[in-house]
């Protein structure tokens, strides 16, 4: 083992060096200037002053060697030198052996946060029991969903939980989700105050009663003041709600002075005693311009869970919600301030999974006149109401009177009011519909074609024509999923941020849910 280098190791080797030199010289003196001496030991002489002087070269090089390597040690543990210098100076001397380390980046120190604890893992090895027990679906999807996103649970039952994303994260589809699994869990009614629900039809799906469509800030208004009275009356065997409150940051704008501080004053109150639950959706973290008072804006801080959600930008294509979340407020630490607790929102995340999952959830048990069609302004749970199918411009169609909708009498075509054997789902209109799609393509049950050749695809956004409405009851009879029958019929091929295929996904859903089918 070689030893450690040291200024005495080199001294040694030049000392000895030295002294093998002199021997060397002595001996080729005596062999120059004595020549009486004999041949044995004239061949002593000889062979002393070679190996002295084989071994002096010899020592001369280690001692070269040292030099270099103590030279090559300094270098590596310089601190001032640049590393590209080093590495070329150890090339020159002895690539094979001087070899610099990889140059690693330096490490990040880790800045002590004071009070504060790694959130928890949300693992439920023993979840809590489904709410319902009446349908083995539903207790397979809480199931599931307390050992795989337990995460879920844990906001179903928050009074209120803000939303905040930036357009295109994914915030309505995450709202209408747990909206949904609420409905679905506790048989809660949901609402949605949405100023904005005109402009994408079919955004919140089906059997959800909508204030403000059609920027309608006056009926939110309306909603916000008749919930804050509410709190001073005595009400009882209160039906559980939750009220969904889009496009947040507009309401000051619109709204009456006194309306924000009322506003806050019902959503931090004692909703969950009055079995009122709020999902707010925003922009940013702007709430505070809602808030009537500083101490409203710290209590709603103190009551609220916070659900953020991203957006992925893909070049030349539109923004899609990220995957990725983050739950803010689920734990605190110890001085209360919340922490960050990571989540995974998946595609079949979204209400019109749901619903195509429990057709139920489209029931029109929950009040439906505030939402309205964009083109004629009539409430869309009455549209198909209005459907008179003696206008179709067909020509082959039977008697006209045997297409005459019974919502309508002879008079003035004002709407009547109609028994439940009457109304959307009886048999007359059941009937009309059948002989309509009879005349349009005959009594043939061949399903390979269902919709006829040459039709041509009808404008997403508008009501759906009696023509329309037979060609999807052709391809429901025959067992068409829903992006097939989208497909044969309107020509939209399934997408997500397709706005056509937004339309006439709920156009679908309410002619589906009208004929139950």
């Amino acid at each position: 083992m070689a030893a450690p280098f040291s200024p005495f190791q080199i001294n040694w080797d030049i000392l000895a060096a030295a002294t093998l030199s002199t021997i060397g010289a002595i001996a080729f003196n005596v062999l120059a200037f004595n020549e009486t001496l004999e041949n044995d030991t004239r061949t002593f002489y000889a062979t002393a002053g070679a190996v002295c002087g084989a071994a002096t070269t010899a020592l001369s090089f280690k001692v070269s060697k040292n030099e270099q390597r103590v030279a090559a040690k300094s270098i590596i543990t310089d601190e001032i030198l640049d590393y590209e210098l080093k590495q070329t100076y150890l090339e020159i001397v002895q690539p094979e052996q001087y070899i610099l380390p990889p140059r690693t980046a330096p490490e990040q120190p880790k800045l002590p946060v004071a009070g504060v604890k790694e959130s928890p893992k949300l693992n439920l090895s023993n979840p809590p029991k489904c709410p319902r027990q009446d349908s083995e679906e539903i207790v397979k999807l809480w199931d599931f969903i307390a050992f795989n996103h337990p995460e879920i649970l844990y906001l179903l039952k928050e009074t209120i939980l803000l939303i905040v994303g930036e357009n295109g994260s994914g915030k309505t589809t995450f709202a209408g989700f747990i909206a949904l699994l609420r409905k679905l869990f506790y048989g809660m009614d949901i609402v949605v105050c949405d100023p904005h629900a005109h402009d994408n039809p079919g955004k919140w799906g089906t059997g959800i009663n909508i204030i403000g469509s059609g920027y309608d800030y006056k009926a939110i208004e309306n909603k916000i003041r008749d919930e804050f009275n509410a709190r001073k009356k005595v009400i009882e065997n209160l039906k559980e709600e939750c009220c969904i409150w889009d496009e947040l940051t507009n309401y000051a704008k619109y709204f009456s002075k006194d309306i924000p501080e009322k506003f806050m004053g019902y959503i931090v109150g004692d909703t969950r005693k009055r079995k009122k639950y709020s999902i707010l959706l925003s922009h940013g973290d702007t709430l505070k311009t809602l808030c009537g008072t500083e101490g409203d804006a710290q209590m709603f801080e103190r009551s609220v869970v916070k659900v953020m959600r991203y957006a992925e930008r893909i070049p030349g294509e539109d923004k899609v919600p990220s995957p990725d979340a983050t739950i803010w407020g689920l734990f605190k630490n110890e001085k209360g301030k919340p922490l960050p607790t990571p989540m995974i929102i998946e595609d079949w995340m979204n209400a019109e999974y749901l619903q195509e999952l429990f057709p139920k959830l489209t029931d029109k048990t929950s009040p439906q006149k505030s939402s309205t069609d964009p083109k004629s302004g009539e409430p869309r749970s009455e549209m198909f109401y209005r459907i008179n199918l003696s206008k179709s411009s067909n020509n082959n169609l039977d008697d006209e009177e045997n297409f005459e909708d019974e919502n309508f009498n002879n008079s003035g075509g004002e709407e009547v009011e109609t028994s439940p054997d009457e109304g959307e789902n009886s048999p007359n209109l059941h009937r009309n519909l059948h002989h309509l799609e009879s005349s349009l393509y005959g009594n043939s049950t061949d399903c390979t074609h269902p919709v006829s050749e040459g039709w041509n695809f009808p404008d997403a956004f508008e009501n759906p024509t009696p023509e329309t409405i037979a060609a999807v009851v052709r391809c429901k009879r025959c067992r068409w999923n829903k992006a097939k029958t989208i497909k044969a019929v309107w020509g939209i091929s399934k997408s997500g941020s397709d706005p056509r295929y937004k339309a006439v996904s709920y156009w679908f859903n309410e002619i589906c849910s009208q004929l139950n089918y």
